[in-house]
């Protein structure tokens, strides 16, 4: 496919260009970002990257608004697959304090930079290297094979944490009623009659180390 070319996705807008240049933008009435929408925007965004390293530009001129648990999974690692350089583009010098300010606080492994010109960011990135990025981490298989979903797999790390169904909420952005719920469908899927049973399950599937999602 000739590029640059548009991706459409439900939250976000992207640009593929060449030099494994990833344009993205938020679309208009995306106003607030969850941590459940934050791990569909990466998954659609590793999709669509189909195991390579891009270079990230990101458009930051709309006021978009994260609750904390989707800002500390977007500058985390599994938020950071596939990512070997991030620009972001700016319009007010606030908004550029504020991101500075926040990259202060978790610097990222990868060379980030904001700019208030495009044509700057494009060209800053082009010199950051893709060399020595690691691969993207492949999906165990157990995922689907089992049927599970990402949040499945949360779930089953916050239970081998020891929290119970009012702090997995707290954490996934769900009522504690959802965490009950999802819990029964994944006694079902793993075919374990209780918590413990499913923790060990998932442990025996390497499904809630780091060669899960």
């Amino acid at each position: 496919m000739p590029m640059p070319y548009d991706v459409d996705t439900p939250y976000v807008r992207y640009t593929i260009h060449e030099h494994a240049i990833l344009e993205a933008s938020y679309k208009e009435d995306v106003l607030f970002i969850t941590k459940e929408m934050a791990r569909e925007i990466v998954a659609k965004r590793l999709a669509l990257q189909k195991g390579q390293s891009y270079r990230l530009l990101m458009h930051a001129e709309n006021r978009i608004h994260m609750s904390p648990a989707a800002r500390n999974y977007f500058t985390g690692p599994e938020g950071n697959k596939g990512i070997a350089a991030v620009a972001i583009l700016y319009d007010n010098w606030t908004q550029n304090m504020v991101t500075r300010f926040i990259l202060l606080i978790k610097k990222p492994d990868f060379p980030m930079e904001t700019f208030r010109d495009s044509r700057k960011a494009k060209n800053w990135l082009l010199k950051q290297d893709l060399r020595g990025i690691a691969p993207i981490i492949r999906i165990n298989p157990a995922i689907t094979k089992y049927g599970l979903s990402e949040k499945d797999i949360e779930i089953m790390r916050c239970m081998a944490q020891g929290l119970n169904s009012k702090e997995i909420g707290e954490e996934l952005d769900c009522s504690p009623r959802t965490v009950e719920f999802l819990k029964n469908e994944l006694y079902g899927k793993l075919s374990a009659v209780n918590g413990c049973a499913l923790i060990q399950r998932a442990n025996d599937l390497d499904l809630i180390g780091k060669n899960a999602y």
